[in-house]
Order: structure tokens, then C-alpha cells, then sequence
């Protein structure tokens, strides 16, 4: 996944050399009728 406040509000930033975990990340990808996320709101602006 590419870097960006979307990918982190997904990864945990509790890791042991202070770098998220972009890799090995198992998910389940459906199509959704909601909006996507805008970047004010996901970061509370």
C-alpha cells in the first residue's frame, strides 16, 4: 500500500523499529454504498 493517512488510520502504529507494517495485511474488500472518507474528517480537521 502506498503511504498516506488513509493507509493509517489501517496500520497500528505500535511496532518494534518505530515503521508500520505496510506488508502481509490480509483483507476482505467489498463494494460499499458509503461515501469515501475525506481527508479533513479522517484527520479530525
Amino acid at each position: 500500500m502506498v503511504n498516506g493517512p488513509w493507509v493509517n488510520a489501517l496500520v497500528s502504529d505500535e511496532t518494534p523499529d518505530g515503521i508500520p507494517a505496510f506488508k502481509d495485511i490480509e483483507t476482505k474488500i467489498t463494494i460499499s454504498k458509503d461515501r469515501i472518507t475525506d481527508i479533513q474528517e479522517l484527520l479530525l480537521l
